[in-house]
């Protein structure tokens, strides 16, 4: 079975549709934003070990805080990683996902991100 094609995600609470461009890539360019969302695994070869990452990147054009009327490129990437031994059933990096997403909510994402330990 395969993800939607577009992708529907929301930023800044403004719904993007996001077009595959080939197998595990998602892209939009918005006006100054670029939105990409890959999609990556590895199954079990020497190492026995599953893994899984889907990340979002944005590429921008900023406002250069020093120089009046110059913009400049910033990227941006969050990501999720699981990586798991092939033993586990899938509920388990799946349980182990809702746990963490439970715990990361948007405030304890910007005070982790501001130095909070």
């Amino acid at each position: 079975m395969a993800l939607p094609d577009p992708l529907v995600l929301t930023v800044s609470g403004v719904s993007k549709n996001v077009p595959k461009i080939n197998d595990g890539s998602y892209r939009l360019i918005d006006g100054a934003n670029t939105y990409t969302v890959s999609i990556t695994t590895e199954l079990p070869a020497k190492n026995k070990r599953n893994r899984l990452r889907v990340a979002l990147k944005r590429d921008a054009l900023i406002a250069d805080p020093l120089l009046t009327g110059q913009n400049d490129r910033a990227s941006l990437t969050v990501a999720v990683t699981a990586d798991w031994d092939q033993n586990h059933p899938l509920a388990d990096p799946q349980t182990m996902y809702n746990s963490l997403l439970s715990f990361l909510t948007s405030a304890t994402f910007l005070r982790v991100a501001g130095g909070e330990m």
